[in-house]
């Protein structure tokens, strides 16, 4: 039986749930089966449940523990599965590079590199180097693609990730989602604002639903039209704008919906202010000031008919296949 190593980053929930995504559709007709071992910190599964039960009922998938993320991620992986690494047929590494050290036949999958976030330190001088030398297979959203994806690797774009059912109707919930995402620096970025956010959420109609992040449900709990964000499809067929810090993973979700969004993020970090320039440029969002701004132009734009109008003519051109895309070009690379 040939074997599959998956190695997934583990900063924020978006890899995970990229792979997961892929790993659910990822049936590889031939006559002789894989095993696949995914290497992930395991609590993240906890976020995707429905996708994990169903994975683990496959007797050919295993997942494996790696609790550290960024720098520390390649010292703790190598320690517990060097041999797993250099024994498998092939290896996906998902926004991860490092694996190139020991192997050059990795494909990846993502859509930016982190030597592009930091691009002076001496790591990331490495990565590029690494890249360069081997010039590795590389499937990313051709939407969202960095410079870096296209000219260091060997690129094939696909479309937004059907992550969700497409839902692209002439009707508009009156429902906001506002969400910050889940590491450390967003979240420093969110409480700063939440004095100034607990006053736009006043002025807003009391008839606009408002999906909060979780962890900050609390301070917002007194607003009758403030709810606890869940992320399940039936949050996302509720709402028809984002107030959000643009993490691939939320911004597929919204416009599979067909909702608007309206991006925040810190000064320095290059995704997801790419991401913001991204949207923009596609007619799909606007680059706020700040979490407040954003939530106030959400809460505008769905009172503006002409443009909710315009707003899903740009949706409706848009691919919407990229999971299945990037299934079948995996499942290229496996034969």
């Amino acid at each position: 039986m040939k074997t599959l190593a998956v190695v997934v980053c583990n900063n924020g929930l978006g890899h995970i749930k990229r792979v997961l995504h892929v790993l659910r559709r990822l049936q590889i007709p031939s006559a002789q089966a894989y095993r696949t071992t995914v290497y992930v910190d395991i609590e993240k599964l906890s976020h995707f449940p429905a996708l994990t039960r169903a994975l683990l009922q496959r007797k050919n998938i295993r997942f494996f523990d790696v609790r550290s993320g960024g720098a520390a991620y390649e010292p703790e992986f190598m320690a517990k599965y060097k041999k797993a690494l250099k024994e498998a047929d092939h290896v996906w590494s998902d926004n991860l590079v490092f694996p190139l050290k020991y192997r050059p036949d990795v494909f990846l999958t993502g859509s930016f590199l982190w030597s592009e976030i930091k691009p002076d330190l001496k790591q990331s001088q490495r990565e590029r180097e690494l890249l360069v030398k081997n010039r590795p297979a590389m499937i990313a959203n051709k939407y969202f693609a960095t410079p870096g994806v296209k000219t260091l690797t060997r690129y094939s774009g696909v479309g937004i990730y059907d992550y969700l059912l497409p839902r692209l109707s002439a009707e508009f919930p009156a429902g906001i989602l506002l969400s910050c995402g889940q590491s450390r620096a967003a979240k420093l970025h969110f409480e700063r604002d939440l004095s100034r956010l607990k006053e736009a959420v006043r002025v807003i109609p009391r008839d606009i639903r408002i999906y909060i992040e979780p962890d900050f449900f609390g301070p917002f709990r007194a607003f009758k039209n403030v709810k606890k964000a869940d992320f399940t499809e039936k949050m996302f067929r509720r709402i028809s704008a984002a107030a959000i810090r643009p993490g691939l993973g939320t911004v597929c979700d919204v416009l599979l919906k067909g909702g608007r969004i309206f991006a925040f993020f810190e000064d320095d970090n290059f995704e997801v202010r790419h991401n913001a320039k991204v949207l923009e440029r596609l007619g799909l969002g606007q680059k706020c000031r700040d979490i407040p701004d954003a939530l106030t132009r959400a809460a505008g734009f769905l009172g503006d008919r002409q443009g909710r109008k315009k707003h899903l003519a740009r949706v409706k051109k848009i691919d919407f296949h990229g999971v299945e895309e990037t299934t079948e070009k995996i499942r290229e690379i496996l034969h």
